[in-house]
């Protein structure tokens, strides 16, 4: 690739910037008060329909978790849908895909204003309206992937929001690598 980039065998596009002026505003919260605070303002948001939500979970299903937060889509589909009724999609690599693109059509229509899922939102979907994520457990799954993450908020430009939701300590060298993205 490098000798047909190098040799004119292929056009190369670079860019230099975003297509539209946006601000990804990144906030790491801390411990298990910092982020119950937080979900009760994201919880308020959402009741005042001045957001819609992207909330992500490292985990699928809760037999894969081992402890009491809600760490698994499953376990977050239901207390999001407890709270707001048929408003709520949930989205992972392992269910079909005819269920996957009826999520995402729900969520793209503003038919739903929770998405729930897994990494699986990370790269090729496009949600113009999503204007807040949160992101349980960072930790695990890396600041590659969370940059990413961050990257389907705001994609008509604007503001868009991201909670890095820690409820557990973290170590100090992550902490200061998730702290650069704010």
């Amino acid at each position: 690739s490098q000798g047909l980039i190098e040799f004119s065998g292929l056009d190369v596009t670079e860019l230099r910037g975003c297509h539209v002026r946006k601000t990804i505003h990144t906030r790491l919260v801390e411990g298990k008060d910092a982020v119950a605070a937080t979900l009760k303002t994201l919880i308020k948001q959402i009741k005042r329909r001045e957001i819609n939500l992207a909330a992500i979970y490292p985990l699928i299903y809760e037999e894969d978790n081992d402890d009491e937060n809600i760490r698994s889509v499953a376990e977050a589909f239901n207390y999001w849908n407890g709270i707001f009724p048929d408003r709520v999609v949930a989205i992972h690599g392992r269910m079909p895909d005819v269920e996957k693109l009826a999520a995402i059509e729900l969520f793209s229509k503003g038919n739903a204003d929770i998405i729930v899922g897994t990494t699986v939102l990370e790269v090729g979907l496009d949600f113009p309206k999503l204007d807040a994520m949160m992101v349980h457990n960072p930790e695990r799954l890396g600041v590659a992937t969370v940059h990413q993450l961050r990257g389907r908020l705001a994609r008509r430009g604007g503001d868009g929001h991201c909670y890095l939701m820690c409820p557990d300590p973290i170590d100090e060298n992550r902490r200061q690598l998730f702290l650069t993205m704010e």
